[in-house]
């Protein structure tokens, strides 16, 4: 198959593009992305993903950017997917009509020169497409994993339900895993995906 992935960033945290070059990143810009999206499918993409650089940083719940951007963009149907990232700390998961939303994943491996608990959690997903009989792609499976990132030597990234099953902590706990498992899951469901069909990662 073919899938188109498509980039926009809100700016460069409050720089302007380096060297003054433009073409580092397209702007988000709504109706820009889905003229974009509408080529991609015109080229001949059968999926098309949309990546967002938004949000608040260290901020759970998406901004007003975030949340007028989102409907007008997961309501067309040249959009599939759409994952966003920047806010450093776990963002929820929605659906709005057919297509799912992951607002910010959080961080996968990072250090922070002000870390907070929070922002030494990510977030896996994993859409699962099937063709329909009119030729089109749909997610029919949703699901997440809450992630750690184990600071202390050996620093490691932690499947956090796997390693609380495992008893494999690296230099974590068990009681900061549960805190991560916790918050995560009340963060990613906050906006009603659980009822739309998103569900725990199992292996």
């Amino acid at each position: 198959m073919r899938v188109a992935l498509l980039s926009f960033a809100y700016g460069f945290n409050g720089s302007s593009f380096p060297g003054g070059d433009e073409w580092r990143a397209g702007v988000i810009d709504t109706d820009r992305i889905l003229a974009a999206a509408t080529a991609a499918r015109r080229r001949g993409a059968q999926i098309v993903v949309v990546a967002l650089h938004w949000g608040t940083e260290y901020r759970h719940e998406p901004n007003e950017l975030q949340r007028t951007v989102a409907p007008k963009l997961a309501r067309s149907r040249d959009v599939d997917l759409i994952v966003g990232h920047h806010a450093h700390v776990v963002q929820p998961v929605e659906r709005i009509g057919r297509t799912w939303v992951a607002y910010g994943l959080g961080n996968l491996i990072a250090w922070h020169t002000t870390p907070v608990p929070a922002n030494a959690e990510g977030l896996l997903v994993r859409f699962t497409f099937t063709q329909g009989a009119d030729g089109r792609f749909a997610v029919t499976r949703a699901e997440y994993d809450p992630l750690l990132v184990a600071r202390d030597a050996p620093i490691r990234l932690l499947d956090v339900p796997a390693a609380l099953r495992s008893a494999s902590y690296g230099s974590s706990t068990a009681s900061r895993l549960r805190t991560a498992l916790t918050r995560t899951t009340r963060v990613v469901t906050s906006r009603g995906a659980t009822a739309d069909g998103l569900v725990a990662l199992r292996r």
